[in-house]
């Protein structure tokens, strides 16, 4: 159907410039608002103006996997938990896609079917959280999270539909995830694919700083005058004044829900509203604090903070002065029922520490926990695989909220914020790393070290001077009478600067002994090398059975032998026991190999890695301890 005179907006009386096959919703350059039907029909409606920052513009343009786009509008909608921006993507050929932006979080949705079945209504609605589901076409999918519509708004020309509400669902091989709208006659269903601002490859985008966007609010309870910056994305506070906790209800106004008490908590840390922490090369700006207790009496303190880079909310955890940064993750692992102590994300394994209900005992500043008694406590499940955390929060079979965890050293809280008071630390923490090594690379570091040593040692045996022997001879005993042999050797040469000799004897006897002295003589500057050695071997029969003590063969390593001529003067003495004794051989090596030069490197290299080994083993014994 082409346009019409029924496309003349009431207010300005121009032309509604819409396209035929696209427009749901439409607001003009004079700021009233249309709907169209399937015929393209408008109807004005009366909606007041509801703001939600986002980073993109009405006529942005992009592209999407190699595809042009054009931003032609977006739907603003506020739901029960969540506020989404739904951009309209217009691609070459009025193929529509839409971006749905929020918390930081940016995916792109593909219509897939819609659905007049109220079967499949029925259904989603009684899903829970711990069962998969079977959709025709989609196979066995999981729930997520639900959420209810309570207002929109739009702006530019948008094509996305409102309905009553919002399911998210997940695939059970993780890999997909998908968006269903449920209104009253039927059910859209989105194939949701999270992407990043660069893959969307927009020509100009902005900052999202919800400084600029500030709201001023009244408290509830005392009237005192709040700013609340982060509204609607933070729709809770708590008044500095009266320390009442104001809420935005579905009615869209504040109301105080509840009055805290002040509480004792000996180790709450003082970092102020609005500091600026440095952490992981991020700004963030803290806007609020709780205290958190669980249903086994553990205490912890968690900070609220904003990043003013991408819209993004996450928490800095502290407890036992031990301190961890967490996030919201749209690709989440599923969480199995029954639930399993170990899951793999992103190719890592974790395994379960806790799982505990949580309740709220303190705050101040913007927050986003709920303190109502009446509200069932959330059930979590914390995962670690230091210093990484993988978190569960589930709200009564109905959302499950996935968060991504890392350990945050004292130091890097302090590097560019000296002033702030932390508590002390004692213990080890949650994800506390034993080291920052893990023992795998331990291990393999220590092995790698080892096995180079080895190499080095067998490349210098081979490369180096070889072994080389520079006298051999055989003495004998000349008659039973004569007890004692005298050797003055012939001289040799050492040509290194420094070299190993060696004096290897045999004796030739038994049941007896030989005793001898020698000497290793320079024979230029008589510099000498001297050393003695009693060899004994006895052998006989006991009982049927042969026996033996001693060794007829004995070595001598003289080390570190400076370059020179030098002779052997050797003296051996044959024993008088009942035995035969006939002589001696000996044998002078020069250049030979010492094995305590390979043993000694390596033991000394494999201390470290063995000390890490032990202090990693001692603190994971202390991580999983009850007294931790």
């Amino acid at each position: 159907m082409g346009i019409n005179d029924r496309n003349i907006c009431l207010k300005c009386g121009r032309l509604l410039q819409i396209n035929q096959k696209t427009t749901r919703y439409k607001k003009c350059d004079c700021g009233a608002k249309y709907s169209f039907n399937t015929l393209q029909e408008p109807t004005a409606m009366h909606m007041p103006d509801f703001e939600i920052p986002s980073r993109f513009m009405v006529n942005s343009e992009g592209a999407y996997k190699s595809q042009h786009y054009t931003l032609t509008g977006r739907l603003k909608m506020l739901l029960e938990d969540s506020v989404v921006n739904y951009w309209t993507m217009l691609f070459t050929g009025d193929e529509v896609k839409f971006l749905a932006e929020s918390y930081g979080f940016i995916a792109v949705l593909t219509p897939l079917n819609s659905f007049t079945s109220e079967t499949l209504a029925l259904k989603l609605e009684n899903t829970t959280t711990d069962v998969f589901i079977e959709i025709e076409g989609l196979g066995n999918i999981k729930k997520l999270y639900q959420d209810d519509l309570w207002f929109f708004d739009f702006e530019g020309i948008s094509a996305f539909t409102e309905k009553t509400t919002k399911y998210l669902f997940k695939s059970n091989d993780g890999t997909s995830y998908y968006e269903f709208w449920v209104g009253d006659e039927d059910i859209t269903v989105y194939k949701c694919d999270w992407v990043t601002v660069e893959e969307l490859s927009f020509k100009e985008t902005q900052p999202i700083i919800l400084t600029e966007h500030i709201t001023t609010v009244n408290c509830a309870h005392c009237n005192a005058l709040i700013k609340a910056p982060y509204f609607p994305f933070v729709r809770q506070f708590i008044c500095e004044k009266c320390h009442t906790l104001n809420k935005f209800t579905k009615e869209m106004k504040w109301e105080a829900t509840y009055h805290l008490t002040k509480y004792k908590f000996p180790e709450i840390t003082r970092i102020a509203i609005g500091t600026v922490l440095f952490i992981k090369g991020i700004d963030y700006i803290v806007i609020g604090t709780v205290i958190k207790k669980d249903n086994n009496g553990y205490q912890w303190q968690e900070f609220t903070m904003y990043c003013r880079d991408d819209g993004s909310f996450c928490y800095l955890s502290v407890y036992n002065g031990n301190f961890m940064l967490t996030h919201e993750i749209a690709d989440s692992p599923v969480l199995a029922d029954p639930v399993a102590d170990e899951l793999t994300y992103q190719s890592k394994g974790y395994r379960l520490y806790n799982s505990y209900n949580v309740t709220i005992q303190w705050g101040e500043g913007v927050v986003f926990d709920e303190f109502d008694e009446n509200i069932k406590s959330p059930l979590c499940y914390d995962y670690i695989a230091p210093p990484h955390l993988i978190a569960f929060e589930c709200y009564d079979n109905k959302n499950t909220t996935c968060y991504k965890g890392v350990y945050i050293s004292r130091k890097e809280l302090k590097k560019h914020n000296p002033s702030i008071n932390l508590p002390l630390k004692y213990g080890v923490g949650m994800i506390e790393p034993a080291s920052k090594y893990n023992a795998t690379s331990v291990g393999i570091a220590g092995a790698f070290m080892g096995i180079l040593l080895l190499l080095v040692h067998i490349v210098m045996d081979i490369t180096g001077m070889p072994s080389k022997v520079v006298l051999e001879n055989n003495y004998h005993f000349a008659d039973s009478l004569k007890s004692t042999i005298e050797i003055v050797s012939d001289t040799f040469s050492v040509t290194n600067f420094r070299s190993n000799v060696t004096i290897e004897v045999d004796g030739y006897f038994n049941n007896n002994w030989i005793s001898l002295d020698y000497t290793l003589v320079n024979a230029v500057s008589g510099n000498e090398y001297s050393t003695g050695k009693d060899m004994e071997f006895y052998s006989g029969m006991d009982g049927g059975d042969s026996w033996t003590e001693g060794s007829k063969k004995y070595t001598h390593l003289f080390t570190a032998v400076r370059r020179g001529k030098y002779f052997l003067n050797l003296e051996a003495q044959k024993g008088t026991d009942y035995g035969y004794v006939e002589g001696i051989k000996y044998r002078v090596i020069v250049g030979s190999k010492k094995a305590l030069n390979l043993w000694l490197p390596l033991i000394l290299i494999l201390i470290w890695p063995v000390i890490i080994l032990i202090n990693i083993f001692s603190k994971e014994q202390a991580r999983w301890s009850n007294d931790t």
